[in-house]
């Protein structure tokens, strides 16, 4: 059974490194960043909105996915990429699934904010806001991003109830059978490897 497992979380939540140490533990998970497909193709993670990058590199990564499902009956792929949304989700899980995926998981990611801000401004800026002394810059960055945190899980309500519902989306009706998707909550703070598991519902 093909599993597509779609990453859900803030900035600066580790949602990249916990899914790279996931994936270096189980050799049989395959991990796709639309980040990194983003790297690999124009040499650089974040461009300009308006160049149309995002699209070329979300398209690519859709396609690596794609081929992934299909050849391997089993495989299962963490698809880090952005979902800000519930609309985002149900337009990504209803193409995991037209594209022959078997089954279809989130993990949401639940990161403390004092910690993803850490990470956020250690990795954006390499500033230590746990070190230094907070300048008026600083303090503003340090805002906005709690702003955006906050935002992101506001917007999650669909995530908080353990699974989301999507209607099927081979069948173009009001009436379509729904297919429920497992939501695992995830802090990676609290990973422990090799010793942990997948989380639940993963295996």
């Amino acid at each position: 059974m093909s599993t597509v497992v779609l990453i859900s979380g803030p900035r600066g939540a580790g949602k990249t490194t916990y899914c790279k140490k996931i994936a270096a533990h189980y050799p049989d998970i395959q991990h796709m960043s639309l980040d990194e497909t983003m790297t690999r193709i124009f040499g650089f993670p974040w461009p300009d909105t308006d160049t149309g990058a995002w699209s070329v590199a979300y398209d690519v990564m859709m396609e690596e996915i794609k081929t992934a499902v299909l050849t391997d009956s089993s495989a299962l792929i963490l698809a880090d990429m952005w979902n800000g949304s519930c609309i985002d989700r149900e337009k990504l899980i209803s193409r995991f699934l037209k594209m022959g995926a078997d089954r279809v998981v989130v993990w949401y990611f639940i990161t403390p904010l004092d910690t993803a801000r850490h990470w956020f401004l250690e990795r954006e800026y390499q500033y230590d806001d746990r070190r230094a002394a907070h300048a008026d810059e600083w303090r503003r960055k340090m805002r906005s991003y709690a702003l955006d945190h906050c935002r992101y899980h506001h917007n999650a309500h669909d995530l908080r109830e353990n699974a989301i519902s999507v209607r099927h989306p081979d069948w173009n009706v009001s009436w379509a059978p729904v297919i429920t998707v497992p939501v695992a909550m995830i802090d990676p703070t609290q990973l422990v490897l090799p010793a942990m598991p997948l989380p639940i519902p993963f295996v």
